[in-house]
């Protein structure tokens, strides 16, 4: 989770606090615990869909647009 969410702060020339980094880590792992009980995703998920050759998100991945969603929705009911 810290090496993610500092691969993401300085790909979107971003900045947090140690706090938000720790909020936004919790609320990641709850987030990804609720997707996996609730959707039922595989273990043989191919992660080659998830991602584009340049190792950022593939938008056009069902999955990746329907987790996007959920953590947008999580961060503007926390706001």
């Amino acid at each position: 989770m810290v090496e993610s969410n500092r691969i993401w702060l300085t790909r979107n020339r971003a900045t947090a606090s140690w706090l938000e980094r720790l909020m936004l880590g919790q609320l990641a792992m709850k987030l990804a615990r609720e997707h996996i009980c609730e959707e039922r995703v595989s273990s043989q998920v191919d992660a080659t869909m998830l991602f584009t050759s340049e190792m950022r998100l593939n938008y056009q991945c069902p999955l990746v647009g329907r987790i996007w969603l959920r953590c947008r929705d999580a961060l503007t009911a926390d706001a």
